[in-house]
């Protein structure tokens, strides 16, 4: 007797956890067995997610018995994606763990470590990282927090200095460096009271031997530029590096500023102390805002009912502090809004937002994606837009049509064909997404 298929019971589960919680979520249907998952940093500073079991099972009714399948289920291969506390998103698609985890899914994310901020030489700027992360997925009922721990924070410190070129090696022995400072600098040759300067050191070594986990510290007899580490790691014999950083300074009645750069080195070989003073100028100004947006994946087309993700990079042009900075990104109606953080002077951050096509969005239409970013100390505002072509309507949003359905939707896209409503290339384009969800 062939096989008739009478009833489909769908089941999904999906699992999720972070250092050592259980997270389930089902969707329609009873448990089927039980997951498990976890996330950790791998050495080379990716980070891996793994969820546990995801199915839909399949019951068939035929000659007088019947029979239970697994099927993956809908959200098996929809992207992971995990929000560093810094703002900015990775992604990556699951896939199967292979066959010593039969059934469970993991994701490989590749995290932008150059603008974690994190230095391999200095463990303060490690708790930026410290801060809980966010996951999301669809077969989470909302997003799973993680915080990474100690061990967690020293690989991804490590991978953060191989993005800047700090190696934080240490080898004993052999000939001694010598470090010599080619170059102290600000930006535009003064300190900007009242907004964001930025410090620059370059150094040589002319030694015979390399320096192991070189870094400067500055003493100042300006407290906001005291305490500033300038980290080099190690410097081959004949290597030159230079390093930069941003520093806020509060308005200030002086007129200028004495800045020590104090050395340390692993081998006990640092250089003197160098030092030099600085003019200060008064800067007077408010926060301003100035942004860009780009589609992350790059692409200029999407479906209808597709979900795209604008990144918005937002900087402070002003001379205050922005605070409560956030951005709303809105098309057709529908607007998506991010969390709200504080950016400094001359800073700039990412803000990466889930926006959804509108599901009756027509073919070839050309949607305005539109942003604003303000903040809420000073009253700032900018806005942006970008722009995406709908490549395909979604006239089957669940993914399938019956013979009747299909043959009504076709009755329809006829009478507007010859209405003139459509072209027969849209029409045959229209009627391709139609086909393709006949069940």
């Amino acid at each position: 007797m062939p096989r008739a298929l009478i009833l489909v019971v769908l089941a999904v589960l999906g699992a999720c956890a972070g250092s050592d919680r259980l997270l389930a979520t089902h969707y329609g249907g009873r448990q089927i067995g039980a997951g498990s998952g976890q996330i950790y940093v791998a050495a080379d500073g990716r980070v891996v997610v793994s969820l546990g079991a995801c199915h839909q099972e399949a019951v068939e009714v035929y000659a007088g018995h019947t029979e239970t399948k697994l099927l993956p289920c809908k959200y098996s291969r929809d992207a992971v994606h995990l929000i560093a506390p810094w703002g900015v998103d990775a992604t990556a698609a699951l896939a199967d763990a292979g066959p010593d985890r039969p059934g469970a899914l993991v994701a490989v994310l590749q995290i932008d470590w150059a603008m974690s901020g994190l230095d391999p030489l200095d463990a303060e700027t490690w708790e930026r990282a410290e801060r809980p992360w966010r996951l999301e997925h669809p077969m989470l009922e909302a997003p799973v927090s993680w915080t990474p721990t100690r061990a967690d924070l020293e690989i991804m410190a490590a991978a953060a200095g191989r993005a800047a070129g700090i190696d934080p090696v240490v080898v004993a022995g052999g000939s001694p460096p010598d470090i010599v400072v080619d170059e102290f600098s600000v930006g535009g040759g003064e300190v900007l009271a009242g907004s964001v300067s930025s410090l620059e050191v370059a150094i040589t070594n002319r030694g015979a031997g390399d320096a192991y986990r070189l870094y400067a510290t500055t003493r100042s007899s300006i407290p906001a530029l005291h305490g500033l580490q300038f980290s080099f790691g190690r410097v081959p014999a004949g290597a030159s590096v230079r390093r930069k950083l941003s520093v806020s300074v509060p308005a200030l009645e002086e007129s200028d500023a004495m800045v020590v750069l104090v050395f340390s080195e692993a081998n006990q070989f640092p250089p003197r102390n160098f030092g030099k003073r600085f003019p200060l100028r008064m800067v007077s100004e408010l926060a301003r805002l100035a942004m860009t947006c780009t589609l992350a994946d790059k692409a200029a087309e999407a479906d209808a009912g597709e979900v795209v993700r604008v990144r918005c990079q937002v900087r402070n042009i002003g001379g205050r502090t922005a605070t409560g900075v956030s951005v709303s990104v809105s098309v057709a109606g529908a607007a998506t809004k991010s969390h709200a953080i504080d950016i400094y002077p001359q800073a700039s951050t990412a803000f990466d937002l889930p926006v959804r096509i509108p599901s009756g969005a027509k073919i070839d239409e050309r949607l305005a994606l539109e942003a604003i970013a303000t903040e809420t100390s000073h009253g700032a505002r900018t806005t942006a837009k970008t722009e995406i072509t709908v490549r395909r309507p979604r006239l089957c949003p669940q993914g399938r049509l019956t013979r009747a359905q299909y043959q009504t939707k076709r009755s329809e896209l006829e009478a507007a064909l010859a209405a003139g409503d459509l072209t027969r290339e849209e029409f045959d384009r229209y009627d391709e997404e139609l086909v393709g969800c006949l069940e």
